[in-house]
């Protein structure tokens, strides 16, 4: 049964027809907001209606995060399949080239084949490599989520050579073009202490000697043994993401005999991966019907962005973008300068403000590079607002802190146990309340955990006693919030002593600071504000994503500003803060702040 398809969705019959040879393809262009991937999951429905087995349907898509969404959405119009059936037919356009050549035994089975970069296994292959070749590696600074050229250079040469090979290979260049690819994605190597050519030579031999395979090694090898399709009806999502490598292989299997149907979504204007080799012309030269925005004004609508976004947004493209604005609201569009510290945090808690009176989960602060998006989170945190990354890890300011545990003390090797920054803020706020103030057990246990000494001088004991209270109905002041403790019962364990609370955790001194600077500001402004309201990031790693509030900072680097008198260069940079801009949904607030130059282009897009 097929449930839950979207009003306004275009049925397939009405474009059938239009024969390629072999396979017909249909292109859906969109824009941001447009339901791009609602219209694919809409046209795989109708081939189901059509009678087309969905184990002879495949679906691909550029990351493993949209293929988890694709599976979720899928498995909502068809929840007679189980989760493993839609796996097998969902996954990311690399999976799908692996899964291909195992079933044509080009791979053995099992995982040993696959290095995966950040995995303990692996990292003992790419240290030995690099041993054996006397060349510098930091395991520890390998990225996997690499989003941002602008700090590759920071990293170990033996990180940049693997770097430097894996995008050779996904931009199918020789070993030869090793420099002009190191320059477009900001490598330093020294070409008078490495032998660039020479290394990679031997790393491919390493990697073939032991049927080793890097994600684009298993691409290129179904590419280049042919390998069948995965399925009769192809369905490519956000194919503007897509490397010149994966391309080849999905052009090669939408000219196979055994593809009848292959669907493409996209948006050209948000294809902004250059720096992996992606180019949105991969997405428009191929030979397809085109649908949506089809650039004769024909332009699906946007549910995200309103009027005055997409206006401002579109005057940073510098064009017309595939899709027309929301029609149910105008949304807003501002400009601050933020000339000190001070400025900064003002702004951020009005926009917290507007963000909790009306119920918004996140508000955004994006920046074009990671370094400025770092200057932006340390400077908030350090001044007491809470704020995260959009992606784990980035921003830990207010995650958890590593601290000796105390339970260890007196042992002779002494352990380390990680406590949430933020839940111990709670803790603290509530501790210096009244003494009937009731406080959640989590939030009390992490005071516990943090103080350098406790009254009877046993952390455990402490707990233990706090759990008691908070179980037992004779120590429960309110029979109907069991979990709870009051903070008398942590004025207790403390003698009585509130004022120095903070100099008695065994926490850094910034930390200390850090915390009283945002008890301090939350006294003022009268809420809340927890760290995953504020997400602090870079437009990349927003992608995908939407906000009701975003701050889009204008900033730039110098050291790149002369890069944009290439045409090719300044069109991604303007499509980069386009995706920047096009994640508001309400209100688009252009920031500038800091030392770093603005992006020239951004300059005026919020007018009316």
């Amino acid at each position: 049964m097929i449930t839950g398809k979207r009003e306004g969705h275009v049925p397939l019959a009405r474009y059938m027809g239009v024969q390629q040879m072999p396979a017909e393809v249909l292109r859906w262009r969109g824009g941001p907001g447009s339901g791009k991937t609602t219209q694919l999951i809409g046209y795989l429905a109708d081939e189901l209606e059509r009678g087309i087995r969905f184990e002879g349907i495949h679906v691909m898509t550029f990351s493993r995060s949209q293929a988890a969404d694709l599976r979720e959405r899928i498995g909502s119009i068809l929840p007679d399949l189980t989760p493993a059936d839609i796996k097998n037919q969902v996954r990311t356009i690399d999976s799908s080239a692996f899964r291909a050549c195992r079933l044509s035994n080009l791979i053995g089975p099992g995982p040993q084949h696959i290095m995966t970069p950040g995995s303990s296994r692996w990292d003992i292959e790419y240290e030995k490599f690099m041993v054996e070749n006397n060349i510098p590696y930091d395991a520890q600074t390998w990225q996997t989520d690499q989003d941002d050229e602008g700090n590759l250079r920071e990293l170990q040469i033996g990180n940049q050579l693997l770097i430097l090979s894996g995008h050779l290979s996904s931009t199918m260049k020789s070993v030869n073009d090793w420099m002009e690819i190191a320059h477009r994605i900001g490598l330093k190597i020294d070409i008078r202490f490495f032998d660039v050519p020479g290394i990679l030579a031997k790393w491919s031999t390493f990697k073939r000697e032991r049927e080793y395979y890097e994600h684009p090694d298993y691409v290129r090898l179904a590419l280049d043994e042919r390998v069948p399709p995965p399925g009769e009806i192809l369905f490519i999502d956000e194919f503007q993401d897509v490397s010149p490598l994966q391309n080849a292989l999905i052009r090669h299997w939408i000219d196979h005999s055994d593809t009848e149907r292959v669907y493409l979504a996209g948006d050209e204007d948000q294809s902004i991966y250059a720096f992996r080799g992606c180019d949105p012309r991969l997405f428009l030269d191929i030979p397809a019907k085109d649908l949506g925005s089809t650039g004769d004004g024909d332009r699906p609508v946007s549910y995200r962005c309103p009027q005055k976004i997409m206006v401002a947004a579109e005057r940073i493209l510098a064009k017309p973008s595939n899709a027309s604005p929301a029609p149910t609201r105008d949304g807003g569009v501002s400009h601050a300068v933020s000339h000190s510290a001070d400025d900064l945090v003002s702004l951020i808690e009005t926009g917290a403000s507007v963000a909790t009176k009306n119920g918004y989960p996140h508000l955004f602060i994006l920046s074009r590079f990671r370094y400025n998006a770092n200057v932006i989170s340390k400077t908030l945190s350090k001044l007491g607002i809470p704020c995260s990354g959009i992606k784990e890890g980035r921003v830990r300011f207010w995650t958890d802190v590593s601290i000796f545990n105390p339970s260890s003390k007196k042992q002779k090797k002494k352990t380390r146990i990680s406590v949430n920054l933020f839940t111990l803020k709670r803790a603290i706020q509530k501790y210096l309340s009244p003494s009937d103030t009731r406080i959640p057990i989590d939030e009390a246990e992490t005071l516990v955990i943090c103080l350098t000494e406790v009254k009877g001088g046993s952390h455990d004991q402490a707990i233990s006693d706090l759990r008691a209270r908070s179980r037992s109905t004779g120590f429960v002041r309110h029979r109907d919030e069991e979990g709870m403790v009051l903070a008398d019962d942590l004025h207790v364990l403390t003698g009585g002593r509130r004022d120095d609370i903070l100099s008695r955790l065994s926490i850094s001194a910034w930390q200390q600071e850090q915390i009283r600077l945002c008890l301090v500001r939350e006294g003022k402004r009268g809420f809340e504000i927890p760290p995953e309201l504020i997400r602090i990031d870079t437009i990349h790693a927003g992608k995908g994503l939407e906000a009701e509030i975003v701050i889009l900072h204008s900033g730039y680097l110098k050291s790149r500003l002369e890069g944009l008198s290439s045409p090719v260069q300044l069109a991604e940079e303007r499509r980069v803060y386009f995706v920047g801009a096009t994640r508001a949904s309400h209100h688009l607030v252009f920031l500038e702040y800091g030392k770093t130059p603005a992006f020239p282009h951004i300059r005026g897009a919020w007018s009316a």
